[in-house]
C-alpha cells in the first residue's frame, strides 16, 4: 500500500516509491531517490518524522513528509 511518508510509524521500515518535490529538493539532501529504503525512528505526530537513512539521521518536516511517498515493508 502507498502512503506518504508522514503517515509511517515509528520503528518502520519503507521504500521511497516517489518523490514529489517541484524543487527538486529530495534528490539533492539527503539524496534521497526511488527505491531507497528508510527507517522511521519517531513520528512526531503532526507529519514531521525522524529517519534513519545510510547511516544517517535527518529530520524531515511535514511538507517534505507529505511529498515522499512511501511502501511499508
Amino acid at each position: 500500500m502507498i502512503t506518504s511518508l508522514s503517515k509511517i510509524k515509528e520503528g518502520m521500515k519503507c521504500r521511497i516509491i516517489w518523490l514529489l518535490s517541484p524543487s527538486d529538493m529530495l534528490r539533492k539532501y539527503p539524496k534521497l531517490s526511488e527505491n531507497d529504503e528508510l527507517y522511521v525512528l519517531q513520528n512526531l505526530g503532526n507529519g514531521s518524522v525522524i529517519i534513519r537513512y545510510s547511516d544517517h539521521r535527518y529530520a524531515l518536516s511535514d511538507d517534505l513528509t507529505e511529498r515522499i511517498k512511501v511502501e511499508p515493508i
